[in-house]
């Protein structure tokens, strides 16, 4: 067995709160891309109420311009 917490892929848990019944609990699904948005569908496991959140992107990268062209091309060797 491999030592504690090592896994091949992230885990991503999160806590949410249910909009209509207000209960807390554990998720374990992860953002999607969607139209611009990044939309995370949950559903409540107490009242069975399906929801999203909604978080915007946030763009990082070049501000001007394109970005600069690497030194070396790998695949060229």
């Amino acid at each position: 067995m491999g030592s504690r917490g090592d896994h091949t892929f992230p885990i991503e848990v999160s806590y949410e709160q249910c909009p209509q019944c207000g209960k807390v609990f554990e998720s374990r699904n992860h953002y999607e891309y969607e139209m611009g948005l990044h939309v995370k569908r949950e559903e409540c496991p107490y009242c069975r109420n399906e929801f999203k959140q909604e978080k915007k992107v946030s763009t990082i990268g070049p501000l001007f311009g394109e970005a600069p062209k690497p030194e070396m091309e790998w695949g060229d060797r």
